[in-house]
């Protein structure tokens, strides 16, 4: 048999190993004397959980869980049933009739029905508004348009006030004058906006 060596016969390595482990030891013991010590408002979120998935209020809490998830499936499954146009009344009644529909699967499908009509609302709006949009602004530029032909108009027919100015022959009336510009230039259509401009003229004879 081996005889023990004596505590001052042991190698430099072996007194250190055994003094690490010793140091372990007592810390391990320190951190299990400090977690029983603890308060429980300390104690881990893990330990807690665990707890409480052990505990009658999460068994209740659970079902009710599952319950709604059903509800949730089943009223998606007859708000499809409802929207699609391969299904009719007596398909929907035979499916009712098979699994009957529970409060909280119809306030399940109160609500998705509501969420869907909402979205199409949003839709239908926002695509109306897209159109709205569309035409005001084809509206616009078609304005701009025509007040450009318009000035172009004005300043042509400007010219030719002028020439009848220096040549009263060509128009003997100025109804006559008004009438001839409207036919030229339509993009006026109103024949007072030309007596406007010519009077207008008249009184302050442009450059």
């Amino acid at each position: 048999m081996e005889q023990e060596k004596p505590d001052d016969a042991r190698r430099p390595d072996e007194l250190i190993n055994e003094q690490w482990s010793s140091t372990l030891m007592g810390m391990a013991a320190q951190i299990q004397k400090a977690r029983k010590a603890m308060h429980p408002a300390l104690v881990s979120v893990a330990e807690r959980a665990a707890k409480f998935a052990e505990s009658p209020e999460y068994a209740e809490l659970k079902l009710i869980a599952e319950g709604i998830i059903d509800a949730e499936a089943q009223a998606k499954s007859l708000s499809e049933m409802m929207r699609s146009p391969n299904e009719d009344i007596a398909s929907i009644q035979k499916y009712l009739t098979t699994k009957p529909i529970s409060a909280l699967t119809l306030l399940a499908l109160v609500s998705s029905e509501r969420k869907q009509e909402a979205g199409e609302l949003e839709k239908r709006i926002a695509t109306e508004t897209k159109a709205a949009k569309t035409k005001q602004a084809e509206f616009m530029a078609q304005a701009r348009w025509a007040d450009d032909e318009k000035m172009k108009a004005k300043a042509e027919i400007l010219e030719w006030w002028k020439k009848w100015q220096n040549n009263p022959v060509m128009y003997k009336k100025k109804k006559d004058f008004d009438a001839a510009m409207l036919d030229k230039y339509p993009v006026i259509e109103d024949g007072r906006t030309v007596s406007k401009w010519r009077t207008l003229w008249q009184k302050q004879p442009p450059n």
